[in-house]
C-alpha cells in the first residue's frame, strides 16, 4: 500500500491528495475497528489473532486494489 499512496502523491494534484489523505485516514480507523471487532467477537484466544491478520491483510488488498483502480493514471 505505500508503494501505491507513494505513486499517487506524484501523480494526483495537492487537492487530490489531500482529499485522498482524509480518505485514507478514515478507511485506516474503519480497517482498524473492524479487526478490533472481530478479535472481541472470537474471544482474543490464539486463533482470534490469527483471523484478524486475516481481516487485515484482506482489507489492505482490496483498498489497494480501490487504489489503483479509482486513483492511479
Amino acid at each position: 500500500m505505500n508503494d501505491i499512496y507513494g505513486e499517487l502523491k506524484k501523480q494526483l494534484s495537492a487537492s487530490e491528495m489531500n482529499n485522498l489523505k482524509i480518505k485514507q485516514c478514515q478507511w485506516i480507523k474503519d480497517r482498524d475497528a473492524a479487526s478490533q471487532k472481530e478479535l472481541k467477537e472470537d474471544g482474543e484466544g490464539t486463533l482470534a489473532y490469527a483471523e484478524e491478520a486475516r481481516i487485515l491483510h484482506e482489507m489492505t488488498r482490496e483498498r489497494c486494489c480501490e487504489l489503483a483502480t479509482y486513483y492511479m493514471k
